[in-house]
Parts: C-alpha cells; sequence; structure tokens
C-alpha cells in the first residue's frame, strides 16, 4: 500500500491532491513523493479500476440498467476444470450483448501479450456473446506507436481483424456515442469517434 514516486509532474500533483481529497490515499503536499493507499479497492481503483469504473457510469447515463464491470465468470460446463475469467464490462440490450477489455497501461511492448489480450476478448465474446456480440477495448494510452527502434507498432489493426472496436487515448470520451451508436443500430461496425 506505501509507494515511493520517482517524480510527481503537475498533472499527477492535481491528481494526488483529488484522490487525497476524496481520502483514497494519505498524502503529504509537502514531501510529494510518498502516498499510502487507504485500502485494497483504492490501488486496484488507481491502477486501472477507474476505467472499468469509467465504463459503468457512461453506461448508466445511457440509460442502461442491465450493465456491470469488474465481472468474473467461470465455466459451468466442465467444473473440475476450473474455468476462471474476467470480464472488465459488459452491457446487454435488446437482446444483444457489448462486451469491453479495459487497458490502462501500455500496449506494444510484448506483442504476445497483445495478441493475449485480444484473443482473450475474442475468445470470451464469441463463448459468452454469440454472433451478435459487439466486443470493445478501451485504453488510457493511445494504441498505435513506432518504438525506438522505429518499428510501427499497430495494434487497432490487429484488434480490427478480429472485430473488435478500439476506444484508446483521448477517443475513450468518444465512449457515449459508442453506446448510443449500438442502441440505435445495433452494431458498431460503422461508428466513427466524433462523426
Amino acid at each position: 500500500p506505501q509507494q515511493q514516486l520517482k517524480y510527481v509532474n503537475k498533472r499527477m500533483y492535481k491528481l494526488l491532491e483529488a484522490y487525497n481529497q476524496h481520502e483514497l490515499i494519505d498524502w503529504d503536499s509537502n514531501n510529494h513523493k510518498d502516498i499510502t493507499f487507504r485500502s485494497k479497492d483504492a490501488l486496484r481503483h488507481a491502477t486501472g479500476g477507474w476505467l472499468e469504473e469509467y465504463f459503468y457510469i457512461v453506461a448508466q447515463q445511457c440509460e442502461l440498467e442491465d450493465c456491470q464491470s469488474g465481472i468474473k465468470i467461470t465455466d459451468d460446463f466442465d467444473r473440475k476444470a476450473d474455468l476462471r475469467n474476467e470480464l472488465d464490462g459488459a452491457i446487454a440490450y435488446n437482446n444483444r450483448l457489448m462486451l469491453a477489455e479495459c487497458k490502462t497501461s501500455t500496449l506494444g511492448k510484448n506483442a504476445q501479450k497483445d495478441s493475449d489480450i485480444i484473443y482473450k476478448l475474442d475468445s470470451i465474446a464469441q463463448h459468452i456473446g454469440g454472433l451478435y456480440c459487439t466486443r470493445i477495448l478501451l485504453s488510457a494510452i493511445t494504441l498505435n506507436h513506432t518504438t525506438k527502434q522505429n518499428r510501427d507498432v499497430e495494434i487497432t489493426k490487429r484488434a480490427k481483424a478480429a472485430g473488435i472496436t478500439v476506444l484508446d487515448g483521448a477517443n475513450i470520451t468518444h465512449l457515449e456515442s459508442l453506446i448510443k451508436y449500438w442502441q440505435q443500430h445495433g452494431n458498431i461496425t460503422d461508428f466513427l469517434p466524433g462523426a
């Protein structure tokens, strides 16, 4: 629960002030590199849970009552195998399902891990949601980038090939319009952020 930060820039300072004000952390603005999380939930929120919460809040604002975040699921077909997964977000509307995977850490450093994230969402969506399941990947960080070795990493193309729509970086603010588009059309294949 105790963390020693290497540095605190202006944005982090404001964030830490807000976390301290909402009693998620203990933090002294004078000794601004030491923080202590008040609970496991506060730590989980700061390390990525906030994006799942964002998904849930936006779905609620779209007046969708059948939505969840942080869902733990098991496969009861073979109980001895004890197959468990977690869904970051799910919405049911008009007999259709939308599943969301939420990522706040950097993707693109390990191609296998990136592929695993996309494969997991695609596999679970096919298994649980069936043919008409909508899949979205929300990432707080822009996914496509160029490495220090000047190699282009285009995760959104890999996701699109699996039928997954990506909202990354500043585009996550278009989540509400994406959900409303999905409610009206039953899919998001033609959705364009900001359009």
